[in-house]
């Protein structure tokens, strides 16, 4: 048996040459520790891709991305992947030996060769979902629900950790604090849930096809709309904040190394880029396909790609970035700034702390708590007005220009245009920001609790 970093690693089972590429069958050790060999399987992932496993399924497993996904204490499980095919970049191939003759000492076992194991692999990168506690779906709506819009509740099984994220189709992606990820239909119906391999970061994101995407303390994943692992990506520092998901497909985050990292849509790194100063906001990927990222030193940065990027001078440390259309609205610790998408300064106003925006106008909160209306160019709507609620979380508004707060007593308050402040209550603790689209909302709070209201120009 080899000896690879202290450990029982696997036992070499033999080789075969199709077209010209080296393919080297491995089986694990029973004994092999995941903490011992994985260090070298990290250094060896750029080296080695993975090829399906001609069993009687076909699988993939990726190396430095599913290990640790797979394991819940620091040793193999027993069904895990008893055998996989990699194959070495020809290129790469005196390397990948190199390695192996540094890294490992013979023991005196003999070197046998093994054969490929009959049984199915039992993990891949179209995992099987493994089902959370199933929420309550409260199903019933009150004639009072009714009355004012909501067209469903849901009821999930521990508190909501982030504001929910809703696809084309209506579906409504929840993420909670037992590590789990709630699907549910357009109606309100529960659909399936999926337990990540750990905390939950920040904000999920979905793309136009339906595949919701959720960082995890330790890595990236990508569900498909019916709830099946796509594919797993593993950090190489720990992920931190939310995601923002580019038309194309590849998705945006940063890294506990304070740098954006991009990942394509086979789960591999498209570049990465470091900043002059620490991230303080989620990025946001702009109409024309940059990538914007607010810095502590009072700049947005503008990113596409590693080396293309440009700073927008603003004051004091970023604390949200909002677009709408091609303008961005950044709101610092001086203020709201709105950067238009050629990145030049647009307007500017003093003592703001939180904006949202439509296309037909901006609404802000000022730090003496009270809201503000501007049109596009920066001009004051009416007069400013106090809130009915302390704010939980950002604000929202419609299309239709109704302005949406989350209260930290879990009401959601709304104003339309013309009309008195007006309250539902959505949970009993407090609310993330509500999520708006085209013809609905949807807004949960952190006792679990999620509702739907329909809009038709208003709530």
């Amino acid at each position: 048996m080899f000896r690879l970093a202290g450990g029982p690693f696997c036992r070499n089972a033999g080789f075969r040459n199709t077209e010209g590429v080296s393919r080297e069958l491995l089986t694990w050790g029973e004994s092999s520790s995941l903490d011992e060999i994985e260090p070298i399987l990290f250094l060896l992932q750029d080296l080695m891709v993975a090829i399906p496993f001609k069993g009687s399924e076909s699988r993939t497993l990726a190396l430095g991305t599913d290990l640790r996904s797979s394991r819940p204490s620091g040793r193999l499980p027993e069904p895990m992947f008893r055998c996989f095919l990699v194959a070495p970049r020809q290129r790469c191939l005196p390397i990948c030996w190199a390695l192996g003759l540094f890294a490992c000492s013979a023991s005196t076992t003999k070197l046998q060769y093994a054969q490929p194991a009959t049984e199915a692999p039992q993990i891949s990168s179209a995992a099987v979902t493994v089902p959370a506690a199933r929420p309550s779906d409260t199903g019933l709506l009150s004639d009072n629900d009714r009355m004012r819009g909501i067209l469903w509740r849901f009821r999930a099984a521990s508190p909501v950790v982030a504001r929910p994220v809703i696809a084309a189709d209506g579906t409504t992606f929840v993420v909670t604090r037992e590590n789990a990820v709630h699907s549910i239909g357009p109606d309100g119906a529960y659909r399936w849930s999926y337990t990540l391999d750990g905390p939950i970061a920040g904000v999920p994101a979905v793309d136009k096809f339906g595949n919701v995407y959720v960082p995890t303390r330790w890595h990236l994943i990508s569900l498909v709309p019916a709830g099946t692992q796509r594919w797993l990506f593993r950090a190489p520092d720990r992920v931190r904040g939310g995601l923002a998901v580019h038309p194309r497909g590849s998705a945006h985050f940063i890294g506990g190394d304070h740098q954006l990292w991009t990942v394509s849509t086979r789960a591999g790194v498209l570049w990465r880029a470091a900043f002059r100063a620490k991230p303080t906001t989620d990025p946001v990927v702009l109409q024309d396909g940059r990538v914007a990222v607010g810095l502590e030193d009072g700049a947005v940065a503008l990113v596409r790609g590693t080396y293309q990027r440009e700073y927008v001078e603003l004051s004091g440390a970023v604390r949200q970035l909002v677009r709408q259309g091609s303008t961005l609205y950044a709101v610092t610790e001086q203020g709201l700034t709105a950067v238009s998408g050629e990145g030049s300064r647009r307007w500017r106003v003093k003592n703001v702390v939180a904006v949202a925006a439509n296309a037909d106008s901006v609404v802000a909160v000022s730090r003496d708590s009270r809201l503000l209306r501007f049109d596009l160019r920066g001009e004051p709507v009416g007069s400013a007005e106090p809130l009915p609620a302390e704010l939980s979380a950002p604000l929202a508004i419609t299309p239709a220009g109704t302005v949406l707060l989350p209260g930290q007593d879990g009401a959601l308050w709304y104003r339309r245009p013309g009309e008195a402040w007006q309250s539902v209550s959505i949970g009993s603790a407090s609310l993330w920001q509500p999520v708006v689209t085209a013809n609905r909302l949807v807004v949960a709070s952190g006792d679990g609790n999620v509702a739907a209201l329909q809009l038709d120009g208003d709530v």
